[in-house]
């Protein structure tokens, strides 16, 4: 299972390609996961309700890591 939070803007770009969603819909996912702290599809509002349902069918996950750390462009920090 693929975990949002580890993907750069363009490697969800290049995900979202083999997928067969056009890449620029990567910064509208990254906003959500990253600033907007979405945890499922189904939140991301600005997205078609036909988008979130093509993407709901991939396994991901956008979920926090346990262990306290985020990823925010590509860098680790330490969750508050």
């Amino acid at each position: 299972m693929k975990n949002l939070l580890d993907f750069t803007v363009q490697d969800l770009s290049v995900w979202l390609v083999e997928k067969g969603i056009r890449p620029f819909r990567a910064g509208q996912i990254s906003k959500w996961v990253h600033i907007r702290q979405a945890e499922r599809f189904e939140e991301m509002t600005d997205l078609s309700k036909e988008l979130r349902k093509k993407l709901e069918a991939h396994p991901t996950s956008h979920r926090r890591r346990k262990d306290g750390f985020r990823r925010y462009n590509g860098k680790i920090s330490v969750q508050a």
